[in-house]
């Protein structure tokens, strides 16, 4: 994680999902991307909720560079667990915070 976001494993909790956010939201920019492309391209039944596992295959496809590593340290910062669902409204949320 150190080679995305400088001294990452040092940091506390707070600080890593904080930091982990901002560094997925300024790629996203960097590549002209708008993280509600990421989120409606995991929702393909269009239900405004999708599971947090199929948005980081999302993310995976549009930025194919991100380590599985960095990409399963994204439910925590969203206080997520691969498993549970995470609402379009929240990932909104989660975005404009970061950014």
């Amino acid at each position: 994680m150190d080679e995305y976001i400088p001294g990452y494993e040092q940091l506390p909790a707070k600080a890593k999902s904080e930091k982990l956010l901002k560094f997925l939201n300024e790629e996203l920019k960097l590549r002209k991307i708008n993280p509600i492309r990421i989120f409606s391209m995991a929702d393909a039944q269009r239900a405004q909720k999708v599971k947090v596992e199929t948005c980081l295959g999302a993310f995976k496809k549009m930025i194919p560079d991100l380590s599985i590593e960095f990409l399963n340290e994204v439910p925590s910062a969203l206080n997520k667990s691969m498993d549970s669902f995470i609402t379009k409204s929240e990932f909104e949320k989660a975005f404009s915070a970061a950014g």
